[in-house]
Order: C-alpha cells, then sequence, then structure tokens
C-alpha cells in the first residue's frame, strides 16, 4: 500500500472531530489494513498524524465565533473609488439594460436549447399566441425584450442620480 493510497483511505474515512480529539492513531476509526500499515511504517505515520492535524485545526476554525462586522471592516479600509466618474447615468442606464436584454436572450436561448418540446407546448398552450402561433414565439419575446429596454434606456429614472 503506497502514501498515496494511504492518504486516500484517511480523506474516505471522514472521522468526526470527537474521534479525532479521542484516537489519534486511527484505531477506531481506520480500516485494520491501514491502521496497521500506519502502526509499522514511520512514513505513514507521519502522513497519519499530519492529517490528523490538519483536520482537528479545520474543525478548531469552523467552531471560531464569526465576525459580523468583518465585510465593513474591509471595505472602510478599501481607498475610496469614485463611481461612475467615466459614464453618464443614461450610458449606465443604456449599458445595463443591454445586458439585462442579453441576459434574458441567454436564458431564453438556454430554455429553448434545452428542451424545445416543453417549450413549444408552453407557447401552444398560452391563450395569447393562439392566433400567431408557437413558432411565433421568440419573435414576440425578442420584441419585448427590445420594447422594455427602449423603455429602460429612454424613460428618466428618479433613484438614478444625475451627474
Amino acid at each position: 500500500m503506497s502514501d498515496r493510497e494511504v492518504v486516500e483511505a484517511l480523506l474516505a474515512a471522514e472521522p468526526s472531530a470527537t474521534q479525532l480529539r479521542v484516537d489519534r492513531d486511527g484505531r477506531t476509526w481506520l480500516s485494520e489494513h491501514v491502521y496497521a500499515r500506519c502502526r509499522t511504517d514511520p512514513e505513514c505515520r507521519h502522513v497519519l498524524a499530519q492529517f490528523v492535524e490538519q483536520e482537528r485545526s479545520l474543525y478548531d476554525a469552523a467552531r471560531l465565533p464569526s465576525d459580523p462586522f468583518f465585510t465593513a471592516r474591509v471595505l472602510r479600509a478599501l481607498p475610496e473609488v469614485p463611481s461612475g466618474v467615466a459614464l453618464s447615468p443614461g450610458r449606465r442606464l443604456a449599458i445595463l439594460a443591454c445586458f439585462h436584454m442579453l441576459a434574458g436572450l441567454a436564458g431564453y436561448v438556454a430554455v429553448w436549447s434545452s428542451a424545445p418540446e416543453r417549450v413549444l407546448a408552453w407557447l401552444e398552450g398560452a391563450a395569447w399566441l393562439a392566433d400567431t402561433g408557437a413558432e411565433l414565439g421568440g419573435v414576440w419575446m425578442l420584441m419585448a425584450a427590445v420594447l422594455l429596454g427602449t423603455f429602460a434606456i429612454v424613460l428618466p429614472k428618479p433613484h438614478t442620480p444625475l451627474a
């Protein structure tokens, strides 16, 4: 049994924190073959000791209390970067609208390509497509996306600060 196989056996054992604290040698949580190898081979014993130490440190690190203000301190420590300096609010809105339309189109293409018969069934069941047919569903989606994108660009947004 090579050291690599010992490491794989250690990873497969998945001992709990209690088992690692009580039985550092692996007598209770290792298979007999791996345990015998770790007792006789000093290199495997070193691999086992290193594994136990790393796993215990991971368990101990997971028990540390979380700091709810860590992100706030990190953000305060960052240098102040003026946002939107190079873009006017209208241009920023146009870019966001274009990428939202692209994301919607990508989602539509992904759904269409994964199960076209299911999408056709959905489109055929829609009452507002009954007159035009299911094959025009993509055209309607594209027209709706362009219309919404145009509204997003043209209409003023009261929450967007003017430069």
